[in-house]
């Protein structure tokens, strides 16, 4: 909770995620994704917009988000940049 709020505060004329319409919400995407895409801890990862994947790419990320939930913390994929 204390990272999302931090980063709310941080975005400048930007509504905070629950309040903003989409159009707010992409452009906030669209400043944030670079940076955290840049960070080493994320070099193996990726990023792809929702609107991108098919039905059964989402079906696998669920299964995976679930099944990573129950996988100790050292044998997790890195995801999303």
């Amino acid at each position: 909770m204390s990272s999302r709020v931090r980063l709310a505060r941080n975005l400048r004329d930007l509504s905070f995620p629950g309040w903003a319409k989409k159009p707010e919400r992409v452009k906030a995407l669209e400043m944030i994704l670079p940076a955290v895409c840049a960070l080493p801890e994320m070099s193996d990862s990726f990023a792809e917009a929702m609107d991108n994947l098919t039905a059964l790419d989402k079906q696998i990320l669920v299964n995976a988000t679930s099944s990573a939930a129950n996988t100790p913390r050292k044998h997790r994929a890195a995801g999303w940049c």
